[in-house]
């Protein structure tokens, strides 16, 4: 049931030969949607256009299509064609959060044949019962995506999803797909130049490849072998085309006589397709043989030349397979009434084979849809992100607009009386009386309860972060690897003098600390190899004392943006606490592998601050770059204006300078355990934790290594 909150929706799949729209409607919070029409144009696309020109060329139909049939959308969908697109199957430990993303990052850098700029990369995660998650990553080049970005502002339109064709697949048969129980569905989408396969099972992505050979390669042969032009020959496969599989190599054609073309073009087309049997056989095959592949339960055919009579039969012939061509109408969670009213007879036959791209589109916006990758280049990210909080702007324009009238009418009478009040004070303070003299004496008490609740607020903010830290330090410690030989802790700095039973066991034990609420900047400076006995090494960090409601703002922020923070600061820099004049803020991050990576994190953090709506009236930002090693690499430190000026596009961050990694000087003294009133063999009688160089067990281990006396 479509209303309130519905938008028009326009979806696009663009077919070498044949261009094809959907116009729909998707209903509001994504809980149903309709495809009302579906409109299709020829592209004139030849064999020997260029990929370039074939883009243009289909931006051009488009437009003519759109124009034609007064297409207006809210909402676009533009699917690019498989072939276009690089995908891997990835299996990852079961990990969740910033963990995954840097992992799944890290499997792209190794997996992906292009600089990571180059490409928009996405990826989905598919839950599983056992110890690991399967992950389908996929990457598309940027300059392949800017082509269709351009074709589509040809006919006035900005993409809101970018979409690839083997993705749109799997959403419009996820319907079948999930009720088939554990059996292994393959999907083969024969189009004019590309055959798509898709492999699932269970509801899940196993296998994805994109063949070059499809239904040209038909069409050219007819055209070669019976002196046919191109079209012609296409009109041919079209009106008589059939495959016939007791056809093989050793067929003789000229048994067919002259006046039965459709006889020989049965011969001509029958061997021909078996080359794409054989794409599709090898494909298939490929999955089978890796360690967790299993053989295919069923084949479904769609796509322009699965219309081919007994194509269904031919293929089980060929590779033993049970074959059906399956229209992704069957079972479709969107609502294709107005299809079915149709008066084209022959509409429900095309659209049960061509129609799958067009129909997982709109598919995908449907909540129980799971798989929902885009590929929308950055500079359209952000516009439609301001599209979307544009009425928000300008309500909160209005909403300023009227405060500020109000304020003007009411200052100026609150200053006078203000100033009236005061007078009278001030008159009363410099008097002789004795009234004026007890006016005195309460003003110079109450500056010193101020000081004194002053004194006691930093108290307050100090008491319990020790004891609190090193709780959860001891919690979060990995057992069995690492312990602790000491500890100088205060207030604001941890030291933690460390031994572990070898070099590996040092990352393993930095990624639980980071788990450490209030430690910030960890670094480990020094290690020592110790031979068979492993390594001692020294891991420092500042102590939070307690964060503000802005700073933790903040990092929810940066955790929505997927940007991974290694340390996050805000210091309050206004002249009186409370009145949010000006915040100083820091953000540390990895430096990117490449200058435009870098650019365009910048930016996010950025946006990612101004969208946090701290509340103060001017911020400084620094954000620092760092190695894998934590030493700093480079830094940007911006003030309001050029941060404005990077956010409105009226500045590039490749504008501004990289400064050189800051040397501080490491501080040499620590209030330490004996500092704290604790002799150096523990944290005192009682505390149990063994933290000292002869005592106990020491945390999360063993105890240090050597004789023990």
């Amino acid at each position: 049931m479509l209303g309130l909150g519905s938008k028009t929706l326009l979806v696009v799949d663009p077919g070498r030969h044949t261009l094809k729209v959907g116009v729909g409607t998707i209903g509001a919070r994504g809980k149903s949607a309709r495809l009302q029409a579906v409109h299709t144009a020829p592209t004139g696309a030849t064999l020997q256009m260029t990929p370039d020109q074939v883009i243009e060329r289909q931006g051009e139909v488009l437009k003519d299509l759109i124009k034609k049939h007064s297409i207006k959308a809210r909402h676009v969908s533009f699917s690019i064609p498989g072939r276009a697109s690089f995908v891997r199957q990835l299996k990852i430990p079961r990990v969740s959060g910033d963990r995954l993303q840097r992992l799944i990052q890290y499997e792209a850098r190794q997996q992906i044949p292009f600089p990571l700029e180059d490409i928009i990369l996405d990826s989905h995660v598919f839950d599983s019962d056992g110890p690991e998650l399967g992950v389908t990553l996929v990457a598309v080049r940027r300059t392949i995506i800017d082509q269709y970005c351009a074709s589509l502002k040809v006919s006035g339109l900005v993409p809101d999803v970018l979409d690839v064709t083997t993705l749109s697949l799997f959403d419009a048969y996820y319907p079948q797909l999930k009720s088939e129980n554990e059996e292994v569905i393959a999907i083969a989408d024969i189009g004019a130049s590309t055959t798509d396969i898709i492999v699932c099972k269970s509801g899940r992505v196993e296998f994805i490849r994109t063949a070059p050979q499809a239904g040209d390669q038909l069409t050219k042969v007819l055209s070669d072998q019976m002196g046919l032009s191109m079209d012609e020959a296409e009109q041919l496969k079209i009106n008589s085309g059939e495959l016939d599989s007791t056809i093989d190599r050793r067929t003789d054609p000229l048994a067919y006589g002259e006046g039965d073309p459709a006889g020989r073009a049965r011969v001509f087309l029958s061997k021909a397709f078996d080359a794409i049997a054989n794409e599709i056989r090898r494909t298939l095959d490929f999955y089978v043989s890796q360690p967790d592949g299993e053989p295919i339960g069923k084949l479904l055919l769609t796509g322009g030349t699965a219309r081919l009579r007994g194509i269904d039969s031919f293929i089980q012939n060929r590779l033993g397979i049970a074959c059906e061509v399956g229209s992704p109408m069957n079972g479709t969670l969107v609502n294709v009434d107005s299809l079915a009213r149709n008066p084209n007879p022959d509409l429900e036959e095309i659209l049960s084979t061509t129609s799958a791209v067009l129909l997982g589109q709109c598919q995908r916006s449907i909540s129980d849809v799971p798989l929902r990758m885009n590929f929308l280049p950055p500079p359209i990210v952000h516009l439609k992100d301001f599209q979307k909080r544009r009425p928000l702007l300008a309500l909160e324009a209005v909403g300023i607009a009227v405060l500020i009238g109000f304020s003007v009418v009411t200052m100026g009478q609150t200053i006078k009386a203000y100033q009236q009040a005061t007078n009278k004070l001030q008159a009363n303070i410099d008097g002789e009386g004795d009234t004026a003299k007890e006016i005195r004496d309460l003003i110079t008490s109450t500056r010193k309860i101020e000081e004194r609740v002053d004194y006691l607020r930093e108290i307050g903010l100090t008491r319990g972060v020790i004891s609190q830290t090193m709780s959860e330090v001891a919690e979060k410690l990995p057992l069995g690897r690492t312990w602790v030989d000491s500890v100088d802790v205060d207030t604001t700095d941890i030291k933690l003098n460390m031994r572990g039973d070898g070099e590996d066991a040092i990352n393993p034990f930095k990624e639980q600390m980071k788990e450490v609420s209030r430690l910030r900047e960890m670094s480990v400076p020094e290690v020592e190899r110790l031979g068979s006995e492993g390594v001692k090494f020294l891991m420092s960090a500042k102590v939070e004392k307690n964060p503000s409601i802005e700073l933790s703002r903040l990092r929810e922020k940066l955790d929505a943006s997927k940007i991974v923070a290694l340390d996050v600061t805000l210091e309050d820099h206004s002249d009186e606490p409370g009145t949010k004049q000006k915040a100083a803020i820091k953000v540390v991050v990895i430096e990117p592998f490449e200058v435009t990576e870098r650019n365009d994190l910048t930016l996010k953090i950025l946006r990612s601050i101004d969208e946090a709506q701290l509340g103060f009236e001017q911020k400084s930002v620094s954000i620092v770059f760092q190695n894998n090693k934590r030493k700093e690499t480079g830094r940007y430190d911006l003030e309001q204006e050029e941060i404005q000026a990077l956010i409105q596009g009226k500045m590039e961050v490749k504008d501004l300078t990289l400064k050189a990694p800051e040397v501080t000087e490491e501080a040499t003294e620590g209030t330490g355990m004996e500092g704290m009133g604790m002799d150096a063999s523990g944290m005192g009688a009682g505390m149990g934790m063994g933290m000292g160089m002869d005592g106990g067990m020491g945390m999360g281990g063993p105890p240090p290594m050597g004789d023990g006396d």
